[in-house]
């Protein structure tokens, strides 16, 4: 009898403490109630901070690996197409890189010929028929363009929702059109006087068997929240300089000066989203063939 009112006893001591009508108050140090949440709340934001870093990294050191394979095929292709017959080229010069000119297809055209060898009913969309830097450049820069092109994000998502719709509705040929849009404006091409150089080419004519150094620079999109804010620029701050390093803005105006659609790349700066300019070089010597291409007929 006594353990069973031993037992109501303390029971009621429980209740009564529990209930905070005794001056015996429990601890708060001896209270454990609630504690896995509050070591959640300790040790989630940190490893999810950590895990959206590591995203954004992999996704930047992936970009940059295109980066590098670009340059690669960039000068390849400039050494194959500032030789070669000037009839394929609007009867640009051999070795010469002009500032702007006429062509009879330029960007549009090219991914018109491109979209139907993949099987892909794209637009027809008018060509300016207008190449930065001549028919030449345009094809060396065509090639830098494409290796890009997986990196690209639809540029649709720059957009006002009124006219991202519009492209959505177009499928698989609206987001190929979407890309190939940001690829053309987000991607420069250059001539610097040597590798790692800042100083380009004043003139770019070229002589046979001299080196040949191409640069390809590349605004890579950085969709990753909040690691977005730590590891990337703000595209206004790029464009104006403001609490950005002397080199970063080089190189923003570098990426201007070569991108095949300074439009393009005036829309994404405009967007005000966060970017990070990637660029590689790569260096072959030219060498041009040593014979006389028959001329255009008439």
């Amino acid at each position: 009898m006594r353990r069973t009112c031993t037992s109501r006893g303390s029971d009621q001591v429980r209740s009564l403490t529990r209930n905070g009508s005794s001056d015996e108050a429990i601890s708060l140090s001896a209270d454990r109630r609630g504690v896995v949440y509050v070591e959640f709340l300790l040790v989630f934001p940190p490893l999810f901070l950590l895990f959206l870093v590591i995203l954004q990294t992999a996704i930047l050191y992936a970009t940059d690996l295109g980066v590098s394979h670009a340059a690669s095929a960039t000068v390849r292709s400039a050494i194959v197409v500032l030789p070669d017959d000037p009839i394929a080229y609007d009867g640009q010069p051999l070795n010469l890189i002009t500032e702007s000119s006429e062509c009879s297809e330029g960007f549009a055209g090219r991914m018109h010929k491109l979209l139907g060898k993949l099987g892909v009913n794209s637009l027809s969309v008018p060509d300016d028929g207008k190449c930065l830097g001549g028919a030449r450049m345009e094809a060396i820069r065509f090639a830098a363009i494409m290796r890009m092109l997986p990196f690209s994000p639809n540029a649709s998502t720059f957009l006002p929702r009124k006219l991202r719709g519009v492209l959505n509705t177009l499928g698989q040929v609206g987001w190929i059109t979407g890309a190939a849009a940001y690829s053309y404006g987000a991607t420069s091409v250059s001539f610097p006087l040597v590798a790692g150089s800042e100083k380009l080419r004043p003139f770019n004519v070229f002589t046979d068997d001299e080196p040949v150094t191409v640069r390809v620079s590349y605004l890579a999109h950085c969709g990753i929240p909040i690691a977005r804010f730590l590891m990337c620029d703000s595209s206004h701050r790029l464009a104006l300089g403001f609490g950005v390093d002397k080199e970063r803005v080089a190189v923003a105006k570098t990426l201007a000066k070569g991108s095949g659609s300074p439009t393009i790349l005036l829309g994404l700066i405009a967007s005000g989203e966060r970017f990070r300019i990637l660029r590689a070089d790569a260096t072959l010597p030219l060498n041009g063939a040593n014979y006389s291409f028959q001329k255009k007929e008439d």
